[in-house]
This record gives structure tokens, sequence and C-alpha cells, in this order.
């Protein structure tokens, strides 16, 4: 039993008993919980999002222009990782047999 079941039964309890001045301030604290508990979710939540990011950020390593995450050989759109903490992949498009470049990005558009 949590602890919005416990109040909700001491409120029943003391509408039995007749005392509408306690149950209304125990209906008081129940939502007063309620929101507390919501509150505390997402404080949760939120350290689970900063903490993956720190995952991620602790991965990436930046070779001019651009970055990467270890462990993988396609680089990532500096504009995106950079500007909105998004992680892109550059798109490969090779130009002829000698030469590499990579256009960006299906996130933003920008070409490298």
């Amino acid at each position: 039993m949590g602890i919005v079941d416990s109040v909700k039964q001491v409120a029943d309890i003391a509408m039995k008993l007749g005392n509408i001045e306690l149950s209304k301030r125990i209906l008081d604290l129940q939502q007063e919980i309620i929101e507390l508990t919501h509150q505390n979710w997402e404080l949760k939540n939120d350290k689970k999002e900063l903490e993956e990011k720190l995952q991620v950020k602790a991965k990436m390593s930046f070779k001019a222009p651009f970055w990467y995450m270890e462990g993988d050989s396609v680089p990532y759109c500096p504009k995106c990782y950079e500007g909105d903490q998004k992680l892109a992949h550059l798109q490969f498009i090779p130009e002829d047999e000698s030469c590499r470049s990579y256009q960006l990005c299906h996130v933003c558009n920008k070409s490298y």
C-alpha cells in the first residue's frame, strides 16, 4: 500500500466520523502528495536523461571537422551535435574513386 492509499483510508475514516474539516485537510494533503509524487517522477526522469547525455558525451571525440562516437566510424553532424545535442550521422556520398565526401544531414540538411 502506498502513501496515497494510506491517506485515502485516513480520509475515509475521518468522513465516517463526520469530521468534515479533518476530511478536507486530509484531501488537501492527498493532493499535495500526488503533486510531489509527480514532481519526483519528473526529477528522476530528468536525472536519467542527463546521465544518458553524459554517457554519450564521454564516448564522443572531435576529429576536425566531425564528431565521432567510440566504436563508430561514421561521423556525426557537428551542427546538430554542438547546437542541439542531437546525434545525426552524415550520409556517405561517393564523389569519385579518390575522394570521399559526406552530405549531411537528414536533420538539418547541411552538407560537408
